[in-house]
């Protein structure tokens, strides 16, 4: 990398490395003696994964969440939030759904995903109604679950595609272990989907504040249940999500960026 951009690289140039977990001193002392505007990003809970030591307080991070960029600022590390995505103000629009059966599991299988508990509770759930309809990872990893699981006859399988058609669904479901700004659920809400996803500190806590409840939380299998079965037979109305995701508009963030990068 170092002796790519020794050729390459301008002094008018921005960096920016998409992982801040393996350290690269050589890059890192190229960029300042070279004074070019260095960033790495921050996709990780960094201050429990125990990727902290890898951390430096000369480096400008860029962090996948609110709160740990400003945790990592108060511990005196040079770090901003920026999010990962942006959706577009103009094409929000709130919907009001009469009843949540149509789910939507939106990610990759590894094993911090847990959808091994999606697929319990759909087991739960396979003479109810609901169904969940399944985006994103490899066929192997599914069946490999599948079979561990019980085989949900409510759940379906559509693998890779180029655009996951939110719009068709009523519910998105996230049992994740570990996020920090979650795409794929910030897409369901901008398409207006109840959500309902696991109890994380990073990001799932502040999105349910954010939303005043709006987004809901759960741990257990018993509780992640227990809401489903709610609304089922509850009206939703997801203007408080479209209001909290505003925040992360292109129209906010790309004047913002573009100074970032100018500056």
């Amino acid at each position: 990398v170092v002796k790519y951009l020794s050729k390459n690289a301008k002094d008018s140039d921005v960096i920016f490395r998409d992982d801040s977990r393996i350290q690269m001193p050589k890059l890192r002392r190229f960029v300042e003696f070279r004074k070019i505007r260095y960033y790495e990003l921050i996709h990780h809970s960094v201050l429990t994964d125990g990727y902290f030591s890898t951390l430096s307080k000369k480096i400008n991070y860029l962090v996948a969440n609110e709160r740990l960029a400003k945790e990592l600022s108060d511990l005196g590390f040079r770090s901003e939030f920026l999010p990962p995505m942006c959706v577009d103000e103009e094409s929000l629009k709130p919907r009001k759904i009469s009843s949540i059966k149509r789910y939507v599991w939106s990610a990759h299988l590894g094993d911090y995903k847990n959808f091994g508990q999606a697929l319990r509770i759909m087991k739960r759930l396979e003479d109810s109604g609901i169904r969940l309809d399944v985006y994103g990872g490899t066929l192997k990893d599914f069946e490999r679950f599948y079979e561990e699981h019980g085989r949900p006859s409510n759940v379906k399988y559509h693998g890779l595609v180029t655009e996951v058609p939110y719009r068709f669904y009523d519910g998105y479901l996230s049992t994740s272990k570990h996020e920090l700004f979650a795409n794929a659920c910030i897409e369901a809400m901008s398409n207006g989907l109840k959500c309902i996803t696991s109890d994380l500190k990073y990001p799932y806590q502040d999105y349910a504040i954010g939303t005043n409840g709006s987004l809901s939380i759960a741990d257990t299998d018993d509780e992640f249940v227990r809401l489903i079965e709610e609304f089922k037979s509850h009206e939703f109305d997801s203007t408080d999500q479209i209001e909290f995701i505003k925040r992360y508009s292109y129209q906010r963030w790309a004047p913002l960026f573009k100074e970032l990068v100018s500056n």
